[in-house]
C-alpha cells in the first residue's frame, strides 16, 4: 500500500565457483534518480523503498543492476502495485451442489469508495477452461458459472478465486462447499396418469 516501508535484500553469487559476490555496485531507480543498495554482508545487498515517495497510485517497474569487475551485468525487475484499496463481497452462492452440476456464484468488486471495478482480471482454480465462464455485466459484478465435472467424490471441497486490476489492490476469496449426491424423483402412475402424494384413497 501508498506509505509503506519496502525492505528489499539482493544476494548475489558466482554461479560457476558457488561464491558470493562481494563490493558490487548494486543500484536501481528511484523518483530522484539512482540510489545504491548497502553491502550489509558478504554477497548480501539491502536497501528500503519508501512507498509514500512515489507520486501516485499505480505499477511501478524497479529496475535493480549489479556490476562487478569480472563479473557480466545482472538487472531484474522489481514490480510495485500500489493499488487503491479494495473490497469483495459475495452476493449469492450455493454451498450444496449436486455432483457433476453446474453453480453459479457471484461476487461485487468495489473500491475504497463503494464504486464498482469492472474489466478486473478473474482467475479461479479450475484447470480446464471449458467447465466455466466469467461474466462481468457491469457495477462491478461478476457472474462465475461453473460445472463439477472435475470433482468425483462426495464432500467438501474449495475453490480460490482471484480479482486483480491496474492500480486497485487484489482480492483473493477462499469458495467451500459440499458436494452432494444427486437428487432422485420417483413419480407414480396408473394407467398413465401420474399420482400426486396423498391422492390414493382407499376403495371398499
Amino acid at each position: 500500500m501508498w506509505g509503506d516501508l519496502i525492505p528489499v535484500r539482493i544476494f548475489l553469487k558466482d554461479s560457476e565457483n558457488n561464491l558470493s559476490i562481494s563490493n558490487a555496485v548494486v543500484s536501481y531507480n528511484w523518483t530522484d534518480g539512482t540510489r545504491l543498495f548497502t553491502e550489509s554482508a558478504l554477497g548480501i545487498y539491502e536497501t528500503v523503498l519508501n512507498s509514500g515517495e512515489l507520486v501516485s497510485r499505480g505499477l511501478y517497474n524497479i529496475i535493480i543492476s549489479s556490476v562487478n569487475i569480472g563479473f557480466v551485468q545482472a538487472n531484474l525487475t522489481l514490480e510495485i502495485n500500489l493499488g487503491e484499496e479494495t473490497n469483495i463481497q459475495v452476493l449469492e452462492s450455493d454451498y450444496n451442489i449436486e455432483i457433476h452440476a453446474n453453480s453459479t456464484i457471484r461476487f461485487k468488486f468495489t473500491n475504497f469508495g463503494g464504486e464498482g471495478i469492472d474489466g478486473a482480471l478473474v482467475n479461479i482454480s479450475i484447470s480446464n477452461e471449458s467447465l466455466y465462464t466469467i461474466n462481468n455485466p457491469g457495477n462491478g459484478v461478476y457472474n462465475i458459472e461453473f460445472s463439477t465435472l472435475f470433482i468425483d467424490e462426495i464432500g467438501i471441497h474449495q475453490l480460490s478465486i482471484n480479482f486483480s486490476a491496474a492500480a486497485y489492490e487484489p482480492q483473493y476469496y477462499i469458495y467451500q462447499f459440499q458436494i452432494i449426491q444427486q437428487s432422485v424423483n420417483l413419480s407414480s402412475y396408473i394407467d398413465s396418469q401420474e399420482i400426486n402424494d396423498n391422492a390414493l384413497s382407499l376403495i371398499s
